[in-house]
């Protein structure tokens, strides 16, 4: 797990500089060359900036806090202008293709950027602000990474998606008009906005040494389409204590509490609370958190050499018998047929 605070700079002698160098590796990206830029940038604007408009990047990443572990790295590309392009143009700050295991999850509040997500496989979820989309394949959404979200993989084969992370001086206007319309755009197939956003990802591959206006025209379309698009609405708005709840599930899986503890944590009554939770997520509390378990046992059977004990430990299972039950139930088959099988 990353969990990234705090000034770019700061973080590099912090405790944390372990985690922040494993983050760039995954990227593929040169460490030095990022921090020479981001204090380059700093010492170009010491006041730094308020919104991604500005075109001020300074290594500011806010909060980051993130599960991944056994994430593919496609592709990735990442670039900074000097300041003169950073002034007039509308650049890309990273851009990346990844397959996210199912037990991929990130929140994140505070990154001065906005980030477009495209679904190619299996499918994402995303809460923000306490409505739910569902990203799944030829599907694209606009994220303003300011705003606290949090997004996961929500099917068993996992989540391969690409992004954009982008700033520039006509970012705040473009992606304002595309929030009044919404934020995720789906059956994207054979349109315009996926053309365009084909178009800047092949033309990030090339990694060329001159890209600023390119990069500028290929943004500037891509976002002046999705502004004139029909744009697709949240398929679920929750309540704020569903919401959380359902964060909390995802990241304590692995512990043991009751439904009078997630109850509490809500403010309702236990039946109420119970009642409202599996007519809105189609389960219980208990049966969601197996799910969880079973499908973080699937990826330490496939990627790591635990014994089956270890696993059983880390997942949460009081028992073996237990496990064997819930995976059995889960999956048709024993840990040991799944392991090698996978």
């Amino acid at each position: 797990m990353l969990i990234l605070e705090g000034i770019f700079d700061e973080m590099l002698q912090s405790e944390y500089k372990e985690e922040l160098e494993a983050f760039w590796d995954m990227h593929k990206i040169q460490l030095g060359r990022i921090r020479e830029r981001a204090r380059h940038l700093e010492a170009s604007d010491p006041e730094g900036a308020d919104s991604p408009g500005e075109g001020e990047f300074a290594g500011d990443f806010g909060f980051l806090e993130a599960n991944m572990e056994k994430a593919a790295v496609q592709s990735s590309f990442a670039y900074l202008p000097d300041a003169g392009e950073r002034e007039h143009l509308l650049y890309p700050i990273f851009i990346s293709r990844w397959h996210m295991p199912s037990t991929h999850f990130t929140k994140r509040s505070g990154w001065k950027c906005y980030q477009l997500i495209y679904t190619h496989a299996g499918s994402g979820t995303l809460n923000l602000n306490h409505q739910i989309y569902q990203l799944k394949p030829n599907s694209l959404c606009l994220l303003d990474c300011r705003t606290y979200h949090y997004f996961f993989a929500s099917a068993p084969e996992g989540w391969e998606y690409s992004f954009v992370h982008f700033v520039g001086n006509t970012a705040d206007y473009l992606c304002e008009r595309i929030k009044k319309g919404g934020i995720l755009y789906s059956n994207l197939k054979h349109t315009v906005i996926q053309k365009r956003y084909d178009a800047l990802l092949s033309f990030a591959e090339k990694n060329p040494d001159t890209a600023d206006i390119s990069f500028h025209s290929h943004l500037t379309s891509l976002l002046a389409e999705m502004a004139c698009f029909k744009s697709t609405r949240p398929e679920m708005v929750v309540p704020a204590w569903l919401s959380e709840v359902q964060i909390y599930i995802l990241e304590h899986y692995n512990e043991e509490w009751n439904i009078h503890d997630l109850a509490a944590r809500s403010f309702l009554s236990d039946g109420r609370f119970a009642h409202a939770f599996k007519e809105m997520m189609g389960c219980t509390p208990l049966e969601y958190r197996d799910y969880l378990r079973i499908e973080h046992a699937k990826e330490y059977l496939r990627n790591t050499d635990f014994s089956i004990e270890q696993i059983c430990s880390l997942t949460g299972f009081a028992n073996l018998s237990n496990f064997y039950t819930k995976f059995g139930r889960q999956t048709n088959t024993t840990p040991a047929k799944y392991r090698k099988q996978n």
